[in-house]
């Protein structure tokens, strides 16, 4: 049988970074992009979940496709996801300077939440997959400086788990 290691996700993930910096910078050297669609900036936030199961999400206005593609014209914010337990809600926070909240588009389901945002110079979008289901009757998003913060009650409340002797 063999063990699963959920660290070869992580490990491929900075592998497929890896390549994306290297077409970048061979599409820079030959010329290919002038300055005015700079900057250009990608990254990865790796955080362990519920389960102790590294995730890893993408921000930035790079991204790859299977035909080695380079994008640039939507970016992904950065994001977290934080679940306050002692509220029973989830807190979705995301970076997102240079819009006002009128262009802000924010749709949720149970499962996740999507933002976009479009002016004359930026666009954002950032679809985020939830680990704990939300009520999204219950959302509320506040915008200040450049942080968009979205605030939704747990379609049920965490459970307390029970502690478990040794024998």
């Amino acid at each position: 049988m063999r063990r699963i290691n959920h660290f070869d996700d992580f490990f491929r993930e900075f592998e497929e970074l890896d390549n994306v910096f290297e077409s970048l910078f061979e599409r820079l050297r030959r010329g290919e992009y002038k300055e005015t669609e700079g900057p250009f900036y990608y990254g990865v936030s790796v955080h362990v979940g519920p389960e102790g199961i590294p995730k890893v999400s993408h921000f930035g206005n790079i991204r790859t496709y299977p035909t080695g593609e380079l994008t640039t014209d939507t970016r992904e914010p950065f994001y977290d996801v934080i679940i306050d337990k002692d509220r029973n809600e989830a807190i979705v926070t995301l970076e997102m300077p240079g819009v006002e909240k009128k262009d802000i588009a924010i749709d949720a389901t149970e499962e996740t939440i999507e933002v976009k945002a479009e002016t004359e110079t930026r666009r954002y979008h950032q679809r985020i997959p939830l680990e704990m289901e939300i009520d999204p009757e219950s959302a509320k998003a506040t915008y200040n400086n450049g942080v968009l913060e979205i605030k939704a009650r747990l379609k049920e409340p965490l459970k307390e788990g029970r502690r478990i002797e040794v024998e």
